[in-house]
């Protein structure tokens, strides 16, 4: 299931692409989703078929469904919170005794 998703944000007139992390619901739903899309793209046999194929694949961590969950988790880092020095504030003292 994919943990990070791209968004749109405006910002004053621009519009940005940014990062998040993506509810437990959420998640869920692209995961079903992206599996009934690659089943889909697959032709000539029976839906059923293919279906079935595509969770035997994610299950083998193989398939359409899990390239797709890789490209997008790998395309952005994991977000985390700033390093107080990169935010331009002060470190704490060092307190010796």
């Amino acid at each position: 299931m994919p943990v990070i998703e791209v968004r749109s944000k405006r910002v004053g007139g621009a519009t940005y692409q940014v990062p998040m992390q993506v509810r437990k619901n959420r998640q869920q739903t692209l995961a079903i989703r992206w599996l009934l899309l690659s089943a889909r793209e697959k032709k000539g046999r029976p839906m059923a078929i293919k279906l079935s194929d595509e969770l035997l694949a994610a299950y083998n961590r193989e398939g359409a469904a899990i390239s797709k969950r890789w490209r997008t988790s790998t395309a952005w880092p994991t977000p985390t919170r700033p390093s107080p020095t990169s935010r331009g504030e002060r470190s704490p003292p060092l307190i010796t005794s």
